[in-house]
């Protein structure tokens, strides 16, 4: 694989992370309220879709192949920084991540009840 292969494999985890950030806008906007655990669910199937795509055996082989490409060029090539700041990203622990809608804040409330929450709804 390449370094455009890495552009094109990181793309996609940005098309998720931007849906997700469409959905999130949409909850807090248009939203009624008893759509909120529906869509905290749709939610994180998008985060953890993003983050198993972060963390696949295809961005691995995605950045090994980038690496070797961008070896040669100077440490603040932008291609150079970009490998980099990526392969840092896939490094990140996959346990460490849980599904939103499962998740708590320090108040005990779940990310479903926090979502569906618009300017109208407070």
């Amino acid at each position: 694989m390449s370094y455009a292969d890495l552009i094109e494999v990181n793309g996609r985890v940005n098309d998720f992370l931007n849906a997700g950030s469409i959905l999130s806008w949409d909850a807090r906007t248009m939203m009624p309220k008893s759509g909120g655990e529906t869509r905290a669910k749709q939610m994180a199937t998008l985060a953890v879709a993003a983050r198993d795509l972060l963390c696949s055996d295809e961005m691995k082989r995605a950045l090994d192949g980038a690496e070797k490409e961008v070896a040669g060029k100077a440490p603040d090539a932008p291609e150079v920084r970009a490998v980099a700041v990526r392969a840092r990203g896939h490094r990140l622990p996959r346990a460490h991540s849980v599904r939103a809608s499962e998740s708590e804040d320090g108040n005990g409330r779940s990310q479903s009840s926090r979502l569906g929450r618009g300017a109208g709804d407070r």
